[in-house]
């Protein structure tokens, strides 16, 4: 009775791994650093439809912790485009954390960055250059997910 029930816990596991990879087909653009690999797709969402887009493919939503993580997602943003980070000071104004509530030990803000001109811009983007600034969470940006290789 063991393996039986060892084995359907496996196919549980294998049919959520599949169905994790098959949203994860919809992404046309990757980039790798280390252990992480980012996707984006060419639509652009607002901040909860991105997490949400990521948590269903099996990821989260990117929070770069080095220089390198953050030059491989510049990889993925159009020249002109920006994209939405997993950085944000909802919880405290002015104190960002990452999507898991962990403070941010890597930054790269723009010059000015974060601003502070609209209590309720409590998202973060990065640009093509990349560099971060802070936006409202209701703008439709470029969404791109991580996903960390075992």
């Amino acid at each position: 009775m063991k393996i039986i029930t060892k084995l359907e816990e496996q196919i549980q596991a294998l049919k959520l791994s599949i169905s994790n990879l098959d949203k994860r087909i919809l992404f046309t653009h990757w980039s790798k650093y280390g252990q992480k690999r980012f996707a984006a797709k060419d639509d652009e969402l607002n901040f909860e439809g991105g997490v949400k887009l990521c948590q269903e493919a099996g990821g989260q939503i990117a929070t770069p912790t080095s220089i390198e993580e953050n030059t491989a997602l510049t990889k993925l943003i159009k020249s002109d485009g920006m994209a939405y980070l997993g950085l944000n000071d909802r919880k405290t104004e002015g104190t960002f954390q990452d999507i898991s509530g962990s403070p941010v030990k890597f930054i790269s803000w723009a010059p000015g960055e974060p601003s502070n001109d609209q209590a309720d811009k409590d998202c973060s983007v990065i640009t093509s250059d990349g560099t971060w600034s802070v936006v409202l969470c209701t703008g439709s940006y470029t969404i791109i997910c991580q996903f960390t290789e075992y």
